[in-house]
């Protein structure tokens, strides 16, 4: 499976819409590479028809990778790669801090696949907010979003997967299976209660403690 990632020189995830790189990843042995590098810019001076033209050049070069990931993908990107079939993921951090989780969500996805056929979908994960391993959640926000959601479902992939230091979740009450999967996975957690509505869960890993 190919996964293709929208980079800054630094490495980091970028909007769609920004100039840097998009590195196709392909995972050989247990080991992920860059199938391909291909430098992109979308110049907006050339107006709608010049932009849309642009990004389906772009799209063409994706190589059919069926994914695609960036810090942020809407508007006349975001119509074309989901007419094109891809699932678009929206991730800041590098590369090696979320392939591997994107790869096992999009091998759940294809396995939910009964008839061949697939649909585009925005997933969310936990955004990195500082260059520290720190990174966000709002549950609240995200099972408004989509009710027929779970916690563990926006939660625990990422928690098993991603590398991270320290994962800041506001929720409405605190998730029974915290404590199992907490003791299987190292983690420790620290509950403020924020109102009797909300409460804000700061979860480590117990290697990162002293």
């Amino acid at each position: 499976m190919k996964i293709a990632v929208f980079l800054s020189d630094k490495g980091h995830t970028i909007p769609f819409d920004k100039e840097g790189i998009v590195k196709i990843f392909e995972k050989n042995k247990h080991i992920w590479t860059v199938y391909k590098e291909i430098p992109f810019e979308v110049d907006k001076s050339k107006g709608i028809q010049g932009v849309r033209q642009q990004i389906k050049e772009i799209v063409n070069l994706l190589e059919k990778s069926h994914a695609v990931v960036a810090a942020k993908v809407t508007g006349l990107p975001y119509t074309i790669l989901e007419m094109e079939g891809y699932n678009i993921w929206e991730i800041e951090g590098k590369p090696n801090e979320f392939l591997e989780y994107v790869l096992e969500e999009e091998q759940k996805e294809s396995l939910k696949e009964k008839d061949g056929s697939k649909e585009s979908v925005v997933i969310s994960m936990p955004q990195k907010i500082n260059t520290n391993g720190d990174y966000y959640i709002n549950l609240k926000e995200e099972q408004e979003k989509n009710s027929a959601v779970t916690s563990k479902q926006l939660l625990l992939p990422f928690l098993k997967k991603a590398i991270f230091y320290q994962l800041e979740v506001i929720c409405g009450h605190i998730p029974p299976w915290f404590e199992k999967e907490f003791e299987s996975l190292g983690l420790d957690k620290e509950v403020e209660k924020i109102n009797d509505n909300e409460y804000k869960v700061m979860i480590t890993r117990k290697t990162f403690k002293n």
